[in-house]
């Protein structure tokens, strides 16, 4: 989906998923993903409409508003996973991006799959990635002395995707450093995290 005026650019890409087990579930992620979208041209729209008659009433450059949507498909098995990274440039110094991480687990029932989801009951998962997301901040900062993170512990929620069988845990700008850090990201490598998932997690992420 395209939509250009001279208060407005925008381009939207997003996934069609098929072949999931739960057809339920397949047809209202597809629906919210589209809805998603929609929404997102028909509010950058009205934004840009707006603004361009501000600029107008008060003799300022107008500056066209744009929205940019796209999508990216991730390896994890027999998971299914991908990102929607959506960007917004309303006008300012710089524009914005987000990006949402989706990992469904590709089940009769199916069910998009929080981190909390991913793990063994009794393990403390959550101390052990932010001890090892501390040590590759400590370690990319120890050159400069300069630390610009606040980082202080993942979520239950937090964002991640799989590459290349490691566990990548996902910052969004601003969340745990300045615009200029972009959005951070910290791979936990496969052997470090694969004997505290689930086993039915394991056998549909090593899976082929």
């Amino acid at each position: 989906m395209t939509v250009k005026s001279k208060e407005f650019e925008g381009k939207v890409t997003i996934p069609v998923i098929s072949g999931l087990k739960d057809k339920a579930f397949e047809a209202k992620l597809n629906a919210d993903l589209l809805k998603q979208a929609q929404t997102g041209l028909a509010e950058g729209q009205k934004a840009g409409k707006q603004d361009a008659a501000e600029a107008k009433k008060y003799g300022w450059e107008p500056r066209p508003h744009a929205l940019d949507i796209s999508y990216e498909v991730h390896q994890a098995g027999k998971l299914v996973s991908f990102s929607i990274q959506s960007y917004i440039y309303t006008g300012g110094a710089h524009g914005m991006t987000d990006v949402t991480y989706y990992t469904i687990d590709n089940q009769a029932k199916a069910k998009t799959l929080k981190l909390a989801d991913l793990f063994q009951s009794g393990y403390d998962y959550r101390s052990i990635i932010n001890q090892l997301i501390s040590q590759q901040i400590k370690a990319q900062t120890a050159a400069d002395g300069y630390n610009p993170y606040s980082f202080e512990s993942i979520t239950d929620d937090q964002s991640f995707s799989f590459e290349n069988g490691n566990l990548v845990i996902h910052f969004g700008q601003y969340e745990i450093a300045p615009y200029a850090a972009g959005m951070p990201a910290f791979t936990i490598p496969a052997h470090r995290f694969h004997s505290l998932l689930k086993p039915e997690i394991l056998a549909a992420l090593t899976q082929k």
